[in-house]
């Protein structure tokens, strides 16, 4: 998991890890989604007025029986409260990852390149593609939401995604030791999963919530 989020994040080693949490859901006959979440600090951004951390997440999508995996939606949000916690204020520097439109096209992918080049309307993108879409809706809020085709790879065995995104602060002042909220995550499995016919009972989207405070001596 370490590293295959630096791996994907492209993080150096001065960001630092400092929590995770991971959360599985079952769907009984029908499919699973595993999230996990880490939250890295950077150890020395040699900026007084800033804090730098990173939040990775890595969402598995499997199937079940003879079901087949169609998409998810995962969300960052900065201007999340909890109760009494307010948010810790801050906003994205870069995200990623950045959007394919019908199929992905990473370093040395010579197929995924024709595809998109062939397929320029997305006729076939239904069946074969896989979409990843980054949607920023502002400085505290993106989302990814990824989709595959129905005979793609990505539809029987596992639905894979890593987003990333770098959350820039105001350093807290000294005598602020009160927890904050530094982002809400939300998973949603709409569309989920499909089979001819059929589509699988809809589930409420969930959460992680990452929590910070400025650590104190006595911490």
């Amino acid at each position: 998991m370490r590293e295959r989020l630096r791996d994907a994040a492209g993080l150096s080693d001065e960001y630092v890890e400092v929590a995770r949490h991971t959360t599985v859901r079952r769907y009984p006959g029908v499919g699973q989604m595993i999230a996990t979440t880490v939250l890295y600090q950077h150890s020395n951004d040699y900026d007084p007025g800033h804090e730098y951390f990173c939040l990775a997440s890595y969402i598995a999508m499997t199937p079940e029986d003879d079901w087949r995996n169609s998409g998810f939606c995962a969300s960052y949000n900065l201007d999340t409260a909890y109760y009494s916690l307010k948010p810790f204020g801050g906003f994205f520097g870069q995200s990623g990852p950045q959007t394919s439109p019908r199929y992905p096209v990473s370093a040395g992918d010579g197929l995924g390149k024709l595809l998109n080049t062939f397929d320029i309307f997305g006729i076939f993108s239904g069946l074969f593609g896989h979409p990843v879409e980054l949607h920023a809706y502002d400085t505290t809020g993106v989302a990814w939401t990824t989709r595959c085709g129905y005979f793609t790879q990505g539809a029987t065995d596992s639905l894979n995604l890593t987003p990333i995104s770098e959350v820039v602060g105001k350093q807290p002042a000294a005598d602020d030791t009160a927890w904050h909220v530094l982002a809400g995550i939300e998973i949603d499995t709409e569309p989920g999963w499909s089979r001819p016919g059929e589509q699988p009972a809809s589930s409420l989207p969930w959460d992680h919530l990452v929590f910070i405070r400025k650590a104190t001596e006595a911490a």
